[in-house]
This record gives structure tokens, sequence and C-alpha cells, in this order.
């Protein structure tokens, strides 16, 4: 029986390439004949007209068509591309690494004491804290008692006017839903309820060193005042969001949050001093050099 085209075809390729292995031309390349190895004529076939020929099309044919500047090229550019990509992964856990630093951290419940709350306490610590002084009321709120913390007021700083907020127990514009929580991690941490960084312009770290229970009078003395429709009126600070993430970085180094020691070697009058000194009237504030970073240079406090 005749064989077909094909066949005739197969055994020729193949007896050539047999040929050319005796020869030594394909002996130790990848392209050599497979000897039975890959368990197919095909196999075999495919080795020889896939490159193995000399002069073929085969990569190391290409390859060697090449003069050695444009393989340096080549060379270089996926050297680049490989550049490239690690510079964007490495920016891309930098700034993956700034986003988690610079996360509002608060207390939780677990932190706050069980305290009952003394509001008389808290209206003398109102006054030393000076809260009237940023919170009276703005020049709008024209029938309202100038003499509450109503806020609104512009207070101008050099990062932008802020308007500090209602601090009376009005639900809707003041502090009347605020919780216990809400207050300490705004006062003591510069967090608010919406878990925001507070610009420092309210100066939380201060009060940071004050007692919790004192910080919680505080509130249960502003509890008492008459509620004041007062909407707060944002802050004029350039590119908000990314200034209070920025704040998120500047509080591992600007915020600390040791709280006031007494010293034993001193009287209690002293200690009491001391205490309202660097804790609620925020003396430091205004009264010690700032470093670099603008945090209160403690070397050269007061």
């Amino acid at each position: 029986m005749g064989r077909c085209h094909q066949s005739r075809r197969r055994d020729r390729d193949l007896g050539q390439g047999r040929d050319l292995d005796r020869q030594g031309w394909l002996r130790g390349s990848r392209w050599s004949l497979c000897e039975g190895r890959n368990g197919c004529c095909s196999c075999r076939r495919r080795s020889v007209l896939q490159g193995g020929l000399p002069g073929a099309w085969g990569p190391r044919a290409r390859d060697a068509t090449k003069s050695s500047a444009a393989r340096r090229a080549d060379r270089l550019t996926l050297l680049s591309k490989r550049n490239i990509t690690v510079l964007a992964l490495l920016a891309a856990l930098g700034l993956a690494a700034l986003w988690l630093l610079s996360v509002p951290r608060g207390l939780t419940l677990a932190d706050l004491p069980q305290h009952q709350p003394n509001a008389a306490n808290g209206e003398i610590l109102y006054h030393a804290a000076g809260c009237w002084s940023c919170h009276k009321p703005g020049t709008d709120l024209k029938d309202v008692d100038p003499n509450l913390p109503a806020g609104g007021f512009p207070l101008k700083t050099p990062v932008g006017t802020f308007y500090p907020p209602n601090l009376t127990p009005d639900p809707e514009t003041g502090l009347g839903t605020w919780s216990d929580l809400d207050f300490v991690n705004a006062v003591q941490r510069g967090v608010s309820p919406a878990g925001a960084n507070l610009i420092p312009a309210f100066p939380y770290t201060s009060y940071a060193h004050m007692r919790v229970e004192d910080v919680l009078d505080i509130k249960a003395y502003l509890a008492t005042l008459p509620a004041v429709d007062s909407p707060t009126r944002s802050a004029e600070i350039p590119f908000p969001p990314l200034l209070r993430r920025g704040v998120g970085l500047w509080k591992w180094i600007g915020l600390d949050t040791t709280p006031w020691a007494p010293d034993a070697s001193q009287s209690a009058s002293w200690n009491r001093g001391s205490y309202l000194v660097n804790g609620p009237g925020h003396c430091a504030e205004c009264h010690t050099p700032r470093n670099i970073s603008m945090a209160l240079d403690t070397s050269q406090a007061l």
C-alpha cells in the first residue's frame, strides 16, 4: 500500500535530523533529538524543526543575529522595568505604613475609671482651663448669653482660622449626644467623635496630663449649662483631610500622654499649682519654646 505524502515528509525530516545529529551539529544542544526519551516521533520532529538546524529560526538563532549593543539594551530595558516595579511596590508599602501610623488612636471604655462626676469640681477646672476664652460665642450670636461657651468666635493661627465648637449641651450643635468616651478622647487624645485627628490648636497636648476624673467632671459641669443652638463652622485650613492625617504622624513625637504625677518632696499646695499649670491651665502652650517639629521643647519648659 502506498504511503501518504505527510508520512514520507515526516520520514525525510527525521532522517535529516539523524544525519545532523551524527555530524555533531545538534549534540549537546537543548534542540537536539530526544532519541525517544519524549516518547513519540512527533516530539523528535519538532525538536529539529523548531530551531535545531544551523541557521534556523529558533530563539538562539534569533538572539545570535542581534548585535551586542542591542542585547545590552534589552537587558537594560528589562532591568528598568524591574526597578520601576520594585520602586512602585516600595512606594505603595510606604504609603500604607504612613496611613497606618497616622490612624487616630484614642482611649477605650476599659480605660475610663469608675467615677461619679463632680460638677462643682468641673466648674473650677473649666475656668482654670480657660475654656470660654476660645469657645466664646461668635459675633453673629446676638441673642446668646456672652458668658456661655457657645463657640463660633474665630481663632486665627498660622495654619488657618478655626471656629471652636459649641460646648453647651445642645443635641444638634453641641455636646448633647457626646458620650464620656467621646469627650475624653477629644480633650486628651485629640480625636473627634467621628474618628478624625484634631488640630493641636486645641491644647489637648496639655490636657493629656490631666486626671481622667477631672475631665469627666468638666463634662458634667458643661451638661448643666443652658443649651444653645450654635452650628459649628468648618475650619479654614488647607487640605483638611491630609492635614489631619499628618497630625496623626505628628502625635508620635508631639503628644506626650504621660499623666501628671505629684512631687512627694513638695507641699500639697505646690502640687496643686503644678497640676493646674501643666494640665488644665496649659501654660506651656504659650510659655514654652517649640522645636523644629512644633512639639513643646520640654528642656526649656516655661
